[in-house]
Order: C-alpha cells, then structure tokens, then sequence
C-alpha cells in the first residue's frame, strides 16, 4: 500500500518501491531518534537513530529477505514503545491515541512481530506500574488504548483468527522449512556469520548474516562499562534504571533467538506460529541501539560530574 501511494501519484513501479524502503528507512531512524531522546538525550538519540539504522539485520530484512511488510513492523515499533512511554508519563488522551495508532499499524503491517510485541509490552508494563505514582490511572488508559488498538484492526486479525481452521496456516507456517527448530541462532553468529546470499538452515552455517555488528557490541561494553562506573559514584536516578530495564529486555531478545531458548519454545505452542527465532532480532535491534547509545550519555555525565569536582 505505501509502495502504491508513490505509484498513484505518477512514480513507475520500481521507483515507488525504492521510495518505500526510503521512507520506512526515515520512519524507523526518526522513531529511533524520539526514543533515545526520550530515554536519555538528543547527542544520544542521534547515535540512537544512526545504529539502528546500520544494523545488520534490518539490512538483511531489506535486502536479502526482501521481507517489507516485516522491515515496516520494524520501522513502526520504536513508536509503540514512545507511546507507551507517553501513556507512562503524560496519561492523556492524545498519548493513549498515538499509543493506539502506532500498535494498530503494528499488527496490521505485520501480525507476527505484533505478536511478541505484546511480550516486550507486557515488561514495560510491568515496569511502568512499578515506578508510576498513579498506578491505576497509568493501567486504566493503558487498558483503553489496547481496547482501541484491538478495536482499529479488528477487521484484520478477529478474521484471521476465527477462519484460521478453514485455511493452510497451521500446516504452512509449522512444518518443513517454517518449522521454528532449524532457525535458531548459534551465539558466536552473533559475533560474526558471513554476508551471504542464502537461506536460514539448519545449523550455525546459515545462508545468510545474523551478527549483531562489531561497532554495536563493542559500544554495548563500553557503554556498560560507562554505566557501571557512573552508577558507582551516583546515586540512583530515572536515567539508570531505564538503562537495566532496557539492558534486561536486549538479553531477553537475543536469548529468545537463540538455541538455549529451544526449551521455551518447545513449551510454548503460540511461539511456533513465529516460524524463526531470529525474528527477535527485530527487538534486539531496537533495544542494542538504545544501550550502545546510551554510552555517549554516560560518558559525558562522567565528565560533567569530574570538571564540577575539579
């Protein structure tokens, strides 16, 4: 559909295509960008925006799997976590709406990231309602806008859902190469797996790249190491404890896609209609942007508080 708004206005078909990349590309890193400065601060959520942007696996979602519907989830997700985040401190209507819209677009760009979403949701929920001071009235609007969004995309997935036993899905999207077994991630791939071409496979020998990036890792450490050492010589403040929660949440998604996780996903039947585990790339790249970037933000409060001693 975005692809066909360019078309109708008089692009050719490739084109058009180009220019849906290009504009879920400005989504995604504006969003990015939001959400670090909300987080943290703008020096931050600019490096924020610029690694996500290069991350490997929205790379790959573009340009190897050409999986856009997926790349759009993407690229929409930063603001379902900014309008919970306004939901969290603004609690009015106009942050329920932009909460609601976002969450909306989420599921009908692509259901099968909206649906662990409603994972990633749930802890900062849980978050949340643990620091509010009017814990009620954060969880009652929280309520309205998931009734919203539930209520803005029904005529997508309440369909979906009650004729899912006259379709293929579940022969389709759980057996042969859908089966979610032979698609997790080995965890030196997340260090280095060869660009390529290719398929996922079974086994860490995988067609394609599922590392993380040197530049992303190494700014995680020193970011952690930063933070560490910020959180030594300073009291508590709202800023370190967003950066565990948000520490907590990148371990929890490379986790899940990786093979130590097969036990959960062997509990848990919903997970296999996910097909690959490394979808939760798509999270892990949102939440590495945020913790590498944070890096800036700590190292200049490090310096703040040593030229206020000296």
């Amino acid at each position: 559909y975005v692809a066909e708004f360019f078309h109708l206005i008089g692009f050719n078909l490739l084109w058009s295509l180009k220019l849906m990349i290009i504009t879920g590309s400005f989504i995604s890193s504006f969003g990015m960008y939001l959400l670090g400065k909300r987080f943290f601060d703008k020096k931050t959520g600019l490096l924020v925006a610029t690694l996500f942007t290069f991350f490997f696996y929205r790379a790959i979602t573009i340009y190897i799997r050409g999986a856009w519907a997926e790349f759009f989830a993407m690229s929409i997700l930063p603001f379902v976590f900014l309008g919970l985040d306004n939901i969290y401190k603004n609690k009015n209507l106009k942050s329920i709406f932009l909460f609601s819209i976002s969450f909306a677009l989420l599921i009908l760009a692509h259901p099968l990231i909206a649906f662990p979403a409603f994972f990633f949701i749930g802890l900062f929920i849980i978050y949340y309602f643990f620091y509010s001071k009017n814990r009620w009235l954060f969880f009652k609007n929280f309520l309205i806008g998931i009734f919203l969004v539930l209520s803005i995309s029904a005529f997508f997935w309440l369909p979906s859902l009650v004729e899912k036993k006259y379709t293929l899905v579940d022969t389709i999207l759980t057996h042969e190469l859908a089966n979610y077994k032979i698609h997790f991630i080995y965890p030196y791939q997340f260090w280095f797996s060869p660009w390529g071409y290719g398929g996922s496979i079974e086994g860490p020998v995988d067609g394609m790249s599922f590392q993380l990036g040197k530049i992303h890792i190494f700014l995680t450490l020193f970011s952690l190491i930063i933070f560490l050492i910020y959180r030594f010589i300073k009291n508590k403040t709202e800023s370190t404890k967003i950066y565990v929660f948000l520490f907590l949440l990148l371990i929890f998604s490379l986790f899940m896609s990786s093979i130590h996780s097969q036990f959960v996903w062997d509990g848990i039947k919903y997970l296999w209609y996910l097909q690959f585990p490394w979808r939760f790339l798509t999270f892990a790249g949102i939440f590495i942007s945020l913790i590498a970037g944070a890096s800036v933000y700590y190292f200049g409060k490090i310096i703040g508080l040593d030229n206020r001693v000296k």
